[in-house]
């Protein structure tokens, strides 16, 4: 009987330990998870891509974004290039583009056979074609 009493004495202190241990990891779990679970106290920079998306008709286009990453100028310069091609209007184009990497696109992508002018009227093209479904 002795060795029974002795085997169940250490499958109970090893079942007790076992559940000690379990509990204590259980335990040391970092609380932020927990935190970001329930929707509480998330860092601003934890949030998802999509988090915090604006919708913006103040613009040239109507634009929809996460504010965390675009700021003025920036949606500025967006809305007003989509703009241009959609009105192809030249001048602003050319007001929300920089001339130099223009300038390089035309040469190293269509060898120099495009200018503002003719690569606004193709952009305004490719995207009316898309749109139709072509």
């Amino acid at each position: 009987m002795t060795y029974n009493r002795n085997t169940f004495r250490r499958i109970l202190v090893c079942a007790t330990a076992a559940a000690l241990l379990c509990t204590g990891f259980a335990g040391c779990s970092d609380s932020n998870s927990s935190d970001s679970e329930s929707g509480v106290n998330i860092a601003m920079e934890d949030l998802e891509y999509g988090a915090t998306m604006r919708d913006d008709d103040s613009r040239a286009v109507p634009l929809e974004y996460d504010k965390r990453f675009l700021e003025d100028g920036e949606l500025d310069a967006l809305a007003n290039y989509y703009a241009s091609i959609q009105n192809e209007d030249v001048e602003l184009f050319q007001s929300c583009t920089v001339e130099k990497y223009m300038e390089s696109l035309y040469e190293n992508a269509y060898g120099g056979l495009l200018d503002d002018n003719a690569y606004v009227t193709q952009q305004k093209e490719s995207y009316e074609k898309q749109l139709s479904g072509d």
